[in-house]
């Protein structure tokens, strides 16, 4: 769905202006209702084709906050503005842009400029249907307030499967001390209500700014804790069993999976004095990045199982691992000063990102139970090969997920058990392994001292994978 996907460089925030904002931008024509749910869901907001949310550095007091249609009930206060406008004529269409809007919408912003300092912003017609018209195909709504024949308030609002998400309201200024902006929230409420949706999106809470913090009168309500992160994994999977021929029998479990990871890092509070101590030792500050990574994988078991009786069984699997590549997210994941192009011209960022990690199986075995079943032994060979295998390490000044080019483990384990009693099990087991990683040169570092526990190998059901501290 994505056109352009970005991060703002951090501003003064207009709303807590001692505090630095930045906002993450998504721009789309062609969101589905579905998808859209999903970002309300995930604290965006949309204006026109612009979908945006908070991505400050340090400041979270932006919340996204939504009204518990099902259980609301208006206040005594509520009830009174309700009454106080009842004599005000609703006209719901989809969004419209007249002379009469861009009157009012002037009109609203200049009063908010004199009583509160809003910047000055005055609306035209290709201005008012970008923001407010364009991309709302489908599920936009305006709300229009009438006062006999004058248009004194204008309501944008977007009507999902579950959910009213309300966009902007603007009023006719002369017409404050009517509480224009309670009764089209209470008449939106009412209008989700009647349609059988669970929410209504209010957009972003902020209890230290006047503009925003009244949206916390209509109760109940939920606020988002936190923003989370967009990054996509898809998968399709399926696994059964089989018998080829009378003691014969095979299992498959074919797997596909994609995954979709977006990573960025700003550093806007650094010093960036010359002697300030991490820059004289050339750490900081990394360059920034905005990185995305895709992988797509086919992976899962296949094997054959005989059972010589009902007490005997012998198999062998092959199996396909995959454990997706991502970025990594640290603060010179691209590199020290010397790679940042804003201190050194002409330097080259690196890659943030490491390639996906694949381990290929085969297992042979031997299963038996004896001593009219008190007692059992699991015998097993194995070999796995790895390619690009991922080891995360500290290179001295930065940390760094890399890639080695292929690792190997093999072996082989015996699990034995004896039921001495009902309530007395003895169990004993050992494991013989082999692992060998080729790495490459360039690395320069620390030759890796690789841990191959037998308890990260799990017989059959999983693939195994190498871990190095």
């Amino acid at each position: 769905m994505d056109a352009v996907r970005f991060k703002t460089q951090p501003y003064t925030c207009s709303y807590l202006p001692f505090e630095t904002a930045s906002l993450e931008y998504r721009i789309a024509a062609d969101v589905t209702e579905a998808e859209y749910g999903e970002m309300l869901r995930r604290g965006w907001r949309r204006f026109g084709c612009d979908f945006f949310r908070p991505a400050c550095a340090r400041c979270v007091k932006c919340r996204s906050l939504r009204i518990d249609v099902e259980k609301f009930k208006p206040s005594e206060s509520q009830r009174r503005n309700l009454r106080g406008n009842a004599g005000l004529r609703i006209v719901a269409q989809s969004p419209t842009v007249t002379a009469d809007h861009l009157r009012l919408y002037n009109d609203f912003h200049e009063d908010m400029r004199l009583r509160r300092g809003w910047p000055r912003q005055v609306q035209s017609e290709a201005g008012y249907w970008e923001t407010f018209v364009a991309g709302g195909d489908g599920f936009a709504r305006e709300f229009l307030y009438f006062d006999g024949d004058r248009l004194v308030g204008v309501a944008l609002a977007d009507v999902l499967a579950d959910a009213l998400s309300s966009v902007y309201f603007f009023h006719d200024p002369r017409l404050r001390s009517r509480g224009l902006g309670v009764f089209s929230v209470l008449r939106e409420v009412e209008f989700a209500r009647g349609l059988g949706l669970r929410w209504q999106y209010l957009g972003y809470w902020i209890a230290e700014c006047q503009s925003m913090a009244y949206k916390s009168q209509y109760r109940p309500y939920e606020i988002l804790e936190r923003y989370p992160g967009d990054d996509k994994s898809y998968a399709a999977f399926t696994h059964f069993t089989f018998n080829v021929a009378n003691k014969l029998g095979a299992l498959m479990g074919p797997r596909y999976t994609k995954e979709i990871k977006h990573g960025a890092f700003e550093n806007p509070y650094f010093n960036p004095a010359r002697n300030e101590v991490f820059r004289v030792l050339g750490i900081q500050p990394g360059p920034q990045f905005n990185a995305a990574h895709s992988d797509s994988a086919v992976s899962g078991t296949a094997g054959l199982q005989y059972l010589f009786d009902s007490s005997k069984m012998a198999y062998v699997t092959y199996s396909r691992g995959f454990k997706a590549g991502g970025i990594t997210l640290d603060t010179n994941a691209a590199g020290l000063v010397a790679n940042n192009p804003a201190i050194v011209p002409g330097a080259t960022p690196l890659n943030p990102t490491y390639r996906p990690e694949k381990i290929d199986g085969v297992e042979a075995g031997f299963k038996a139970d004896y001593l009219d079943g008190k007692a059992r032994s699991n015998v097993a060979v194995f070999y796995d090969k790895i390619s690009d295998l991922q080891v995360a390490q500290f290179l001295g000044l930065q940390f760094a997920v890399l890639n080695a080019p292929s690792a190997k483990v093999y072996g082989a384990e015996i699990e034995n058990t004896y039921r001495v009693t009902r309530d007395i099990t003895l169990t004993a087991a050992a494991t013989a392994l082999t692992r060998r990683v080729r790495r490459k040169p360039s690395w320069r570092m620390p030759r890796p001292r690789c841990r191959l526990p037998s308890a990260m190998f799990r017989r059959i059901a999983a693939p195994r994978s190498a871990v190095c501290p």
